[in-house]
């Protein structure tokens, strides 16, 4: 009896699983026609020193805003100096773009601990998301993610770059919603 419910319960995990494999992923909505989206990605650290952003980060993103059909202009990130409020460095970024939709992604990095041999660093993730049309009212994403880097030397670029997978699927669902969601909207 107990040998047939284990067995029973195997067999219906596996048949579960096997169903959710067959289940793909949806293919991300695109606007109708292309559109630019001025992107600027900043990364600062605990003690709000400017670090230089990888180019993985940028490429990654890249490739998400292409996949919905948006253009990346690269935003002046002149259009930051000296402003440390996300309010006001978004401000400056529509001012110094002609770009129909502005993406501002400010990242700040700290060293958390070391743990098992690790290196853990706490990375906090903010996009704000635009139109010009509307820059009274951008849209935020807050996202906070722990990286887990090898060696000690490594720092705020690499803790951003580990965590980049997680900040492009944030992105992603920030665009779908706002940039997407209003085109759909003025569709109908």
């Amino acid at each position: 009896m107990v040998l047939t419910r284990v067995t029973g319960t195997a067999l219906l995990a596996s048949a579960t699983l096997a169903l959710a494999a067959c289940l793909g992923t949806a293919p991300p909505r695109r606007l109708a026609e292309p559109t630019p989206i001025a992107l600027v990605v900043h990364l600062e650290s605990a003690g709000g020193e400017e670090r230089e952003v990888p180019a993985a980060v940028g490429d990654a993103l890249s490739r998400t805003l292409a996949a919905r059909n948006l253009e990346v202009v690269a935003g002046p990130r002149a259009a930051l100096a000296e402003r440390r409020a996300s309010d006001q460095r978004l401000e400056a970024l529509i001012a110094a773009t002609d770009a129909p939709w502005v993406m501002l992604v400010e990242a700040r990095a700290r060293f958390f601990s070391q743990i098992s041999g690790r290196y853990r660093w706490e990375v906090e993730l903010r996009t704000s998301l635009v139109s010009r049309a509307r820059a009274t009212s951008p849209q935020v994403s807050d996202l906070a993610v722990a990286a887990f880097l090898l060696f000690e030397h490594e720092a705020e670029p690499e803790a951003l770059a580990f965590v980049r997978r997680q900040l492009v699927d944030d992105v992603g669902a920030l665009v779908d919603r706002v940039v997407i969601g209003e085109g759909a909207a003025h569709e109908r």
